[in-house]
């Protein structure tokens, strides 16, 4: 049977690019700050030994990203074909305090941007990769209480106007299952 219906008229976006990459996420690459999971490691110590990565490096600092190896990891990334990273915006970092806004992360996250960017690779965000601030849980009970919800909006609007204009593909939780 032969078609009377002509697709020269449809129009088609044109397609995307397919994206092979790799992610991961901020605190469990450098730990550093103070955060719901900083707490939880603290609190597993047990005979004095707290948990630990290959002999006696703490949890969450195994391979310092954040203050020194994020040109080497995109580097590594990109040597084997990404074309784009999605890491997470660790919150902590950027909002320590409650309404205190970090310009230094703010800058450090551009400069893990630029040396992606750099490289020819699509950064994706997301916005809470398990960890967030101990005060968000501290001070409001965390994802539990209607407070707990507008601090978190308060802080996606934080990254969006951070980010908003280098950032084009946004995750809000990494595995939304297990959370």
């Amino acid at each position: 049977p032969t078609s009377t219906t002509s697709t020269a008229s449809l129009s088609f976006p044109p397609p995307r690019r397919f994206l092979v990459g790799t992610a991961l996420s901020v605190y469990q690459n450098s730990g550093g700050s103070d955060t719901n999971w900083s707490v939880f490691e603290k609190k597993r110590a047990r005979g004095g030994l707290r948990p630990a990565i290959l002999g006696d490096t703490p949890c969450g600092q195994s391979s310092g990203f954040w203050d020194r190896h994020f040109d080497a990891d995109a580097e590594l990334a990109r040597s084997v074909g990404s074309n784009c990273m999605r890491l997470s915006l660790e919150w902590s970092r950027i909002i320590p305090k409650p309404g205190v806004v970090d310009a230094a992360a703010i800058q450090r996250y551009r400069e893990i941007f630029d040396s992606l960017e750099k490289r020819g690779m699509e950064v994706l965000i997301t916005l809470h990769h398990f960890v967030h601030p101990s005060w968000f849980d501290e001070t409001c009970g965390g994802f539990e209480s209607d407070e707990g919800l507008r601090h978190f909006v308060e802080w996606s609007k934080v990254a969006f106007a951070a980010f908003g204009d280098r950032i084009a593909s946004w995750c809000t939780f990494n595995e939304p299952g297990v959370f």
